[in-house]
């Protein structure tokens, strides 16, 4: 996750780090976006994890569904700069 971080912050792209309790209490999709409070984001990025709560796949999925774009670990810098024509977000 450090070196997604520095990726980020040298291509100077705003991002926050998402906390799954936080997102089970007050996160939902509208249209094409996950809101988390006053927050709403179009691109979720996934780092490497063993696990994730049943509340944040059952909410990624939804998310999925509605083909947005969700960048996965392995493949993150590479789909990233495909995506976005060079550019990540």
């Amino acid at each position: 996750m450090k070196n997604i971080c520095k990726y980020l912050v040298e291509m100077h792209r705003d991002f926050d780090i998402g906390n799954e309790a936080i997102m089970a209490k007050h996160g939902r999709l509208e249209g094409q976006r996950i809101v988390v409070g006053s927050c709403s984001y179009d691109t979720i990025i996934i780092t490497p994890c063993m696990s994730l709560e049943n509340s944040t796949v059952e909410l990624l999925s939804e998310f999925i569904g509605q083909h947005t774009t969700l960048l996965i670990p392995l493949w993150i810098i590479v789909l990233a700069h495909s995506l976005h024509g060079g550019n990540v977000m």
